[in-house]
């Protein structure tokens, strides 16, 4: 019935569009010409002048859908994203029932980490043109990045029923089984594939994820080795190779493939993140701030950043940084109780008592069994001079089985 309906609808447009008025016949043409002319400057690579074109072609017909179109997809070449969204949005008023719209604007909403909308689209699409096998994958794929795992499973299972080949398919139900604690549904269809495609890299490397879950980490280094072996230009590979590097305590090879993911993707924001990590278990405090520097260039609201830079400044004795790296993180994060606590005792160490203990206090409130955070905040109250509430607190603390609060409050509390 809805494919009926679609034609019905088409079949009106064609009556109204045999009653347009001569001048607005007239506009259409002058706007198809434009646009061709713009089609014909592109294919010279002048993107400007076919911008120009497009735009004009809509000044002249601004109910000529094609010609959002057309603009929408040279904005999109152009690395202009949210004007070329914008110009999909007019074409999909114009013209709802067309399911290529929907996919490219879930594309442009993917960019711009707009998963739900993407998501949306690609399930209007579907509904369009539904069993598309192309477009089931791709609102798969949506689903995970929203992490609806369950729902985003029964689209590869889809997928695959119609072709157990698609490779694409394998890998994205692979790692959705990793998500919802599958591991070996997922080395199951790694298995399937890599039968078919020896050769395929990212099947190796999704196999060493997998076997990270399991916990046999030789078997994922043996993986991650094939993967990097057939594809030495894989930056995830080498940043998955260093994640096991560092889960083994080998922080050396760690920070040696992260420095590999970094040298073939110079933006590889949680690469430089995870260096950073790396290079502060090996006591390189100051390698650690320049890379954690470099994960605020690419992402400058990076939370954890910003606080772990923190640590590396507060452990060099930059106390003033450090507090000013707290603030910005809990700026991003305000919900993360480790970050108030760590602010909290460098203004333990200024001296701001009351201070501190706000810091404690909200680092509680988030996390009400957080026993580090009653410990500093009952040293906090005793420096201050409230010995019996910070002993309260201390009492917590070691009620938590934290035992350093035993040995201050034999010291402290010795008479409660």
């Amino acid at each position: 019935m809805p494919k009926l309906f679609l034609v019905n609808i088409s079949i009106l447009f064609l009556i109204l569009g045999s009653s347009i008025s001569g001048n607005a016949q007239s506009e259409r043409q002058i706007a198809k010409k434009l646009m061709y002319d713009g089609d014909a400057k592109i294919r010279g690579f002048d993107f400007e002048g076919a911008l120009i074109n497009y735009s004009s072609a809509i000044s002249t017909d601004p109910t000529y859908a094609d010609a959002y179109m057309k603009r929408a997809s040279l904005l999109q070449k152009l690395g202009r994203p949210t004007q070329a969204i914008n110009d999909y949005d007019k074409a999909i008023k114009l013209n709802p029932y067309v399911e290529y719209l929907y996919d490219e604007r879930a594309k442009l909403k993917i960019l711009l980490d707009d998963y739900k909308g993407a998501l949306s689209d690609f399930n209007t699409a579907v509904q369009i043109c539904p069993g598309n096998e192309d477009l089931i994958r791709k609102s798969a794929e949506a689903k995970y990045s929203t992490a609806d795992f369950v729902n985003a499973l029964e689209d590869y299972n889809y997928v695959l029923k119609e072709n157990p080949f698609d490779t694409v398919a394998l890998i994205g139900r692979a790692l959705t089984y990793l998500k919802v604690c599958e591991s070996n549904n997922a080395l199951d269809d790694i298995g399937k594939l890599i039968e078919f495609a020896p050769q395929y890299s990212p099947a190796y490397n999704v196999e060493g994820l997998a076997y990270i879950e399991t916990g046999e980490y030789e078997r994922a280094l043996t993986s991650f080795n094939t993967a990097i072996g057939i594809d030495p230009y894989n930056s995830s590979t080498y940043f998955n190779r260093g994640y096991l590097h560092y889960l083994l305590g080998n922080s050396k090879e760690a920070v040696n493939d992260f420095t590999q993911a970094i040298e073939n993707d110079s933006a590889y924001t949680i690469a430089y993140f995870n260096r950073a990590i790396a290079k502060k278990q090996m006591g390189d405090n100051e390698g650690a701030i320049k890379d954690y520097n470099q994960a605020l260039k690419y992402s400058d609201g990076f939370s954890a950043a910003f606080f772990n830079r923190g640590i590396a400044k507060k452990i060099l004795g930059d106390f003033v940084g450090a507090l000013n790296d707290y603030d910005l993180a809990i700026a991003e994060n305000p919900n993360d109780p480790n970050i108030y606590n760590a602010r909290g005792n460098i203004k333990v160490f200024n001296r701001q008592y009351s201070e501190a203990i706000q810091d404690f206090t909200e680092a509680i409130r988030l996390d009400p069994n957080y026993a580090e955070a009653y410990y500093n905040r009952g040293m906090a109250q005793i420096f201050e001079g409230r010995t019996d509430s910070g002993c309260d607190d201390l009492y917590r603390a070691e009620d938590f089985g934290l035992e350093k609060a035993t040995i201050k409050i034999e010291y402290f509390c010795y008479s409660k």
